[in-house]
């Protein structure tokens, strides 16, 4: 299940695909010939094009999403990519009291920091899907200076999530998505926060390596 807001969704990929279409090359071609993406959406050219993207969500709201579709669909394994839009709005990055200005469903009703919010999120999703391996990614480098000071701190406290996931037994890998990593970059963008076509190709290969990771560690099994 690929999960998120618009980079998931794939927006301003030329077909609606974003990374999807790529990751499912790249698994096919490395041997796996029985994966299916689901979701409650549709979205992209290709054939298998389920998505779980909710472009402009916050995490509290793509959590409420899944809240519906992750017990119906029970995933083996959960593309999660969350934060960009809290970020973008300097949504209680570091647990202050600031609230986003927008609609109620969009908008996060607690205070706690940008960490703190991940981690509740995983660890509802795997309650919700126990058979799930969540693959948690950091965030996308933004091209505006702001954003990206709260990506930094964003990603910060992801990787440290992601590493108390694992030290709790939890089936969590983390999948680096900034430019530093080979995720997309200032030449792979399509505007100051979506990768364009070979950025989200750049996303895929970060996709499957972190797959790769988790098949390695004996952490994905077969859905129910």
């Amino acid at each position: 299940m690929p999960l998120g807001a618009s980079i998931t969704w794939g927006l301003l990929s030329t077909d609606g695909n974003g990374y999807r279409n790529d990751l499912m090359t790249l698994l096919k071609k490395g041997g796996v010939s029985d994966a299916v993406y689901v979701g409650s959406r549709n979205n992209g050219t290709m054939e298998d094009n389920a998505v779980e993207g909710w472009p402009g969500y916050l995490i509290d709201a793509i959590t409420h999403k899944a809240r519906e579709s992750v017990p119906k669909y029970l995933p083996n394994v959960i593309l999660l990519n969350a934060g960009t839009n809290d970020c973008v709005r300097d949504v209680d990055i570091d647990s202050t009291t600031q609230q986003s200005k927008i609609e109620p469903e969009l908008t996060s009703n607690s205070t706690y920091d940008i960490g703190t919010r991940m981690r509740l999120m995983v660890e509802y999703l795997i309650e919700w899907s126990p058979r799930s391996t969540v693959v948690m990614s950091t965030l996308v480098n933004n091209m505006n200076s702001a954003t990206q000071t709260r990506v930094d701190d964003a990603n910060a406290k992801f990787r440290d999530v992601a590493k108390e996931l694992q030290g709790e037994g939890l089936r969590v890998v983390l999948a680096e998505m900034d430019a530093a990593a080979g995720g997309p970059n200032k030449t792979t963008m399509a505007d100051v926060t979506h990768p364009d076509d070979i950025g989200y190709g750049l996303m895929a290969n970060r996709w499957y390596a972190a797959l790769v990771d988790a098949s390695q560690r004996g952490f994905i099994v077969q859905p129910e």
